[in-house]
C-alpha cells in the first residue's frame, strides 16, 4: 500500500491522473453542450389551429397555442431521444408507418394515373372473375301453417285462393301469407329459407307454381325471373374500375421502383 501512496507522489503519474480526469470531464461537456436542433415550424403552427378550430369550432386561446407548443417540443425531444436509441428501428408499428409512408411516396412520385376506356376495357377482360354478378332469381312464395288449412279445400287450392286474395287486396288478411323476392342470391336463399328453395327453383318453370310440405305447414313457389351469372354494365363499374386499375397499375410502380432501389442494397444473409 506504502508504494502505490509513494507512486502516486511522483510527478508523472500525478500528470497522468490530472489529463485523464481533464479528458472524461472534457468528454461529458461536450456531450452536454452538443445541442440537437428542434425545428417548430410554421406547419405545423398550423396544423394545430385547423385542428384546434374543427374541434372546438374556435381559434386557440395565446395560453392554448401556448400550451400546446410547450407539449410538442417535449414530445419531439422524446422522439428524437428515442430515434437516437434506436427504438424506431425495433418497433413493428414504426417500421410498417414508414414502409407505408414510402409506398405513398413512390406511387405520387410521377402524379396520379387516368386511364382510357379502352385501359378499362382491358382490365375488366382481364380480371373479370372480380367484377362478375352471380346468378339471381325473382321469385313469389306462398307459406301458411297447418293450422290455418281449411278442411273443405285441398291444401293446393288453398294457395291459390291466397294468391289471389293477396293480389287483389294486399292489406287483406291472407296477404300476410303471400310475397315475393326480386334478385335474389343463392346466399340469401339459402340463409332465409334453407338449402331446399334453391334447388327447386333451379329446377322449376318460370310462371308455373309448384305446392309442397314444408315443417309445420304447406308452401308454394313460382319462379318469374332467372338471371345466369353475368358482367354488369361498363358505365354501372366504370367508378370501381378505375380505382382498382389505379391500385394494380400504382403496384406495379412500386414493384418497378423498389427493384432499382434494391440495385443499390447489398443483402447478407446469415450463414447456414
Amino acid at each position: 500500500m506504502k508504494g502505490v501512496v509513494a507512486g502516486l507522489k511522483e510527478p508523472l503519474i500525478q500528470f497522468l491522473v490530472l489529463a485523464l480526469g481533464l479528458f472524461v470531464i472534457d468528454q461529458w461537456i461536450g456531450n452536454k453542450e452538443d445541442n440537437k436542433k428542434i425545428e417548430w415550424s410554421i406547419s405545423e403552427k398550423q396544423r394545430f389551429t385547423e385542428r384546434f378550430e374543427q374541434r372546438a369550432g374556435r381559434p386557440p386561446t395565446q395560453k392554448e397555442f401556448k400550451q400546446f407548443e410547450a407539449n410538442w417540443i417535449k414530445e419531439e425531444i422524446l422522439f428524437q431521444e428515442g430515434l437516437a436509441l434506436n427504438f424506431a428501428e425495433h418497433d413493428p408499428i414504426i417500421r410498417q408507418r414508414v414502409i407505408d409512408k414510402m409506398r405513398t411516396l413512390l406511387t405520387l412520385k410521377e402524379g396520379q394515373l387516368e386511364p382510357s376506356p379502352e385501359n378499362l376495357m382491358t382490365f375488366l377482360r382481364e380480371n373479370k372473375e372480380r367484377y362478375w354478378q352471380a346468378e339471381t332469381m325473382s321469385f313469389d312464395i306462398v307459406r301458411w301453417p297447418d293450422s290455418e288449412q281449411p278442411d273443405f279445400l285441398e291444401k293446393d287450392q288453398y294457395g291459390e285462393l291466397i294468391v289471389q286474395a293477396a293480389t287483389q287486396d294486399s292489406e287483406g288478411p291472407l296477404s300476410r301469407y303471400y310475397w315475393t323476392e326480386d334478385e335474389r342470391s343463392e346466399a340469401f336463399v339459402q340463409a332465409r329459407y334453407g338449402e331446399g328453395l334453391w334447388s327447386r327453383l333451379k329446377s322449376a318453370t318460370a310462371g308455373q307454381w309448384y305446392w309442397g310440405n314444408v315443417p309445420g305447414g304447406y308452401e308454394g313457389i313460382r319462379l318469374r325471373i332467372y338471371r345466369p351469372p353475368q358482367l354488369p354494365e361498363f358505365e354501372s363499374i366504370k367508378s370501381q374500375l378505375t380505382l382498382d386499375w389505379r391500385k394494380y397499375q400504382e403496384s406495379l410502380r412500386i414493384e418497378e421502383a423498389l427493384a432499382a432501389l434494391q440495385q443499390r442494397y447489398d443483402v447478407v444473409s446469415p450463414s447456414q
